[in-house]
C-alpha cells in the first residue's frame, strides 16, 4: 500500500508540471531556442503521469463519472495533452527520414487521442458512436464539409464558454472562496473543448498522413526510374560509341569557302589547310598585350585634330578647304538669309493657316 500512495504524490506533481510546460509551449514561437527543450520536458512529465496512472488503476470498469472528484478526472486530459505534444515534434529538414519519422509521429499522436475519447467513453461523458467515426478513419479519408462547420461550430461555442468558466474561477480564487462546483462545471467544460479537438486533429493527422505517404511513393518511383533510365542510358551511350564509326576531322579550306559562299555542299576530305601567317583560320595572330596597344594607338590618334584645323586664309577662311569654296559656301548661307528675312517682311503671320491653327 506504500508504493501505490506514493505514486499518488507523484503523480499530481507530474502532471501539474506538464500542464504548465503545455501552456509555455502554446504562447512560444516553434523557432524560440527553448521551444524543443520545453517539448521534451513536456513530454517526459506526460509519460512519467501516463505511467504512473496506468499503474494507479484511477478508474475502473463501468464507473460513471459522477463517482470521481475533480482531482481524479482531471488526469483524463493526460493522453490528449501527450497527443498535443506529441505532435508539436518537428523533424530536420535535412533529415532524409523526416517524412517516415513524422508518419510516425502522427500514428503516436493518433493512438494517444484515440485513449483519450475512449477513456471519455468509459465513463459517459461521450458517446460511443460519436467517437467511432474518428476511430476507424484511415489515411487520406476525409470528413464532410457539414460535419466540419458543425465541429467548428461546436468548437467556438465550447471554448467561449470555457474561457467564461476560466474567468469566474480565477475571480474566486482571488477572493479566497473556491467553488468546487464552479471547478467542476470548468473541468467537464475542458474536456469537451478537448474532445472536439480531438476529433479535428485525428482528421488533420491523418490527412498529412495520406500526403506524406503519396509524396514518399512518388519519390521511390522517381528513384527507381531514374536508376533503370541511367542503366539503360548508360548502356546505350557505350553501345552507341561503340558501334558509331569514327568521323574525320573538319578542315576548313578555300575551296570549302567558296562552295559555302554560292550555297554549294563541300567536300569535307583530303584539302589542304588554309594558313595565314599562324596557323588556320581562326588562330590568333596576336597577343592581348599587342592588341590593346594597337587599339590604344588608333583612338590616341582618332581623338587628335588635323595638323592644319585652326590655320585661316588671309580672308578668314579656313585651311583645310579651298579658297573658291570656302567663299562660295559664305555667299549661298549669307543669301539664304537674306532670302528669309525678305519673305518674313512679306508675308504676315498667320497667312495661309486654313486651319486655324497657332
Amino acid at each position: 500500500m506504500a508504493e501505490p500512495q506514493d505514486d499518488a504524490l507523484r503523480l499530481p506533481e507530474h502532471f501539474d508540471i506538464a500542464v504548465k510546460l503545455h501552456t509555455e509551449l502554446g504562447v512560444l514561437a516553434t523557432s524560440d531556442p527553448v521551444y524543443k527543450a520545453k517539448v521534451a520536458q513536456a513530454t517526459q512529465h506526460l509519460e512519467a503521469a501516463a505511467h504512473l496512472f496506468r499503474q494507479i488503476g484511477v478508474f475502473s470498469p463501468g464507473e460513471h463519472f459522477t463517482e470521481h472528484s475533480v482531482a481524479s478526472l482531471r488526469y483524463l486530459l493526460i493522453p490528449a495533452y501527450r497527443a498535443d505534444v506529441e505532435g508539436k515534434v518537428a523533424g530536420e529538414v535535412d533529415d532524409p527520414e523526416r517524412d517516415m519519422k513524422r508518419i510516425r509521429v502522427i500514428e503516436t499522436s493518433k493512438t494517444m487521442l484515440v485513449e483519450y475519447l475512449e477513456g471519455l467513453v468509459a465513463l459517459g461523458l461521450e458517446k460511443e458512436e460519436a467517437i467511432t467515426r474518428y476511430v476507424e478513419m484511415k489515411p487520406g479519408d476525409r470528413l464532410d464539409r457539414d460535419v466540419k462547420v458543425a465541429i467548428m461550430r461546436e468548437s467556438m461555442v465550447a471554448e467561449k464558454s470555457l474561457k467564461t468558466f476560466a474567468e469566474q474561477l480565477a475571480a474566486a480564487k482571488k477572493n479566497g472562496a473556491v467553488d468546487e462546483e464552479l471547478e467542476r462545471e470548468h473541468l467537464l467544460k475542458t474536456l469537451k473543448v478537448w474532445s472536439l479537438k480531438a476529433f479535428s486533429q485525428i482528421q488533420m493527422h491523418l490527412s498529412e498522413m495520406g500526403m506524406l505517404q503519396q509524396m514518399m511513393s512518388h519519390k521511390s518511383a522517381a528513384k527507381a526510374d531514374g536508376r533503370a533510365g541511367g542503366a539503360a542510358a548508360t548502356g546505350g551511350d557505350d553501345r552507341r560509341q561503340q558501334e558509331r564509326p569514327m568521323e574525320k576531322p573538319l578542315v576548313i579550306t578555300k575551296d570549302m569557302i567558296k562552295n559555302m559562299a554560292h550555297g554549294q555542299t563541300i567536300n569535307r576530305a583530303d584539302f589542304q589547310l588554309i594558313n595565314r601567317g599562324y596557323g588556320p583560320i581562326g588562330a590568333p595572330t596576336m597577343s592581348l598585350d599587342e592588341f590593346a596597344d594597337l587599339e590604344m594607338a588608333k583612338a590616341i590618334q582618332a581623338s587628335q585634330p588635323p595638323p592644319n584645323a585652326g590655320a585661316l586664309h588671309e580672308d578668314g577662311a579656313h585651311h583645310n578647304c579651298h579658297v573658291d569654296d570656302c567663299n562660295d559656301a559664305a555667299d549661298a548661307e549669307t543669301y539664304k538669309k537674306r532670302e528669309w528675312d525678305e519673305w518674313k517682311d512679306d508675308v504676315r503671320r498667320g497667312d495661309g493657316n486654313k486651319m486655324n491653327r497657332g
